[in-house]
């Protein structure tokens, strides 16, 4: 590369190649040299990628023009005296952001490659060619040309696949764009956290590339939808009607009191019937009436007892079947049973 001349304090912005660290260092420069950009690799990290937009249509002030000139010669100055090389860069991009001039691009992209700021660099001098067009001498043209082929060997191209239509891009951190990109993302050689955050939620991959690389990631954010609570149906209570299962106690219960009262009649007539004598071959006759009556209310007892233990036996089924479904029913219980006075029914509900 051609040696190039100093650059005076109020020289205007050039494309002449500027010094290798290491000529202007004697016995140290490569040492300063990879300290200083390995310390600039270290802050762009963490650091919005910058990127030259095109000049616009109305020129610069004089006033901008000045700030400029001030913002390169500081620059020059720190790259060549000082071996500050984040310090120069930042000088130089400050420099064309503030009047854009096409030429400091060249420059630009010489120092971030030195500062092994690899897409910057690549940015820059794609840029000098596309602004600069046909004002690009054809040796700066080839040289450019040259020194992009190289760095596409140690950028790394990543692209992002995604249904969101828009969203903001982050890359190790940093903002880098809003959807639609429209292009690869450039970076660096090395570990980088890529996301992309939208209104429906945020999509993160973290990734390592080498030079060279190109890599496809998908930044589909999930979306989670919330499923609708499940639908209840009313419960209808529906009405139970009126329980008759009393009535079959009562008829129980009437049985029985008119088997106990025809038994206890039946068994007075019995006890004076035995009471009586009588002499001869034929009874008298109101003795034989007397026996047919005891005979019948012995056999109504028997039929109304019947009666009443069946009536009684099929209301317990109801009873008991019509509470079934209440844990805290007590079991229900029942006897017949037998006292001087007749016979009783008795039970527990």
């Amino acid at each position: 590369m051609k040696e190039p001349s100093r650059v005076s304090r109020h020289s205007e912005p050039t494309t002449t190649p500027l010094p290798r660290l290491k000529r202007l260092f004697g016995a140290k420069p490569l040492a300063t040299l990879v300290a200083a950009a390995s310390l600039f690799v270290s802050l762009a990290a963490d650091a919005a990628p910058w990127k030259p937009h095109a000049p616009g249509e109305s020129p610069p002030t004089q006033e901008q023009i000045d700030e400029a000139s001030k913002r390169y010669q500081k620059g020059i100055q720190l790259y060549e005296v000082e071996g500050d090389v984040a310090s120069a860069l930042i000088e130089l991009q400050r420099a064309y952001d503030t009047a854009p001039n096409y030429q400091v691009l060249f420059n630009i992209g010489q120092v971030a490659r030195t500062a092994r700021d690899y897409t910057t660099s690549k940015r820059a001098f794609e840029a000098y060619l596309q602004f600069g067009g046909a004002n690009v001498p054809p040796e700066k043209k080839q040289q450019v040309e040259t020194e992009l082929k190289a760095l596409k060997e140690l950028v790394s191209t990543i692209t992002i696949t995604t249904t969101s239509t828009s969203g903001t891009l982050l890359v190790d951190g940093s903002e880098y764009g809003k959807l639609p990109l429209g292009e690869p993302v450039l970076v660096n050689p090395g570990s980088h956290k890529i996301e992309l955050q939208t209104e429906s939620g945020t999509a993160t991959q973290t990734l390592t590339v080498a030079g060279g690389d190109e890599r496809t990631i998908d930044l589909t954010v999930k979306v989670e939808i919330s499923k609708p609570p499940p639908v209840t149906a009313p419960v209808t209570k529906v009405e139970e009607g009126p329980s008759y299962v009393w009535a079959g106690w009562l008829v129980s219960g009437l049985l029985g009191a008119g088997a106990i009262a025809t038994g206890s009649v039946a068994l007075v007539q019995r006890s004076d019937l035995d009471d009586k004598a009588y002499f001869g071959t034929e009874p008298p006759a109101d003795l034989e009436d007397q026996k047919s009556r005891v005979t019948g209310l012995a056999i109504a007892t028997d039929v109304l007892i019947g009666a009443a233990v069946l009536s009684a036996g099929v209301t317990l089924y109801f009873t008991i079947k019509e509470s079934s479904s209440d844990d805290e029913a007590a079991p229900a219980t029942t006897a017949l049973r037998v006292s001087p006075n007749g016979l009783a029914l008795t039970g527990t509900f």
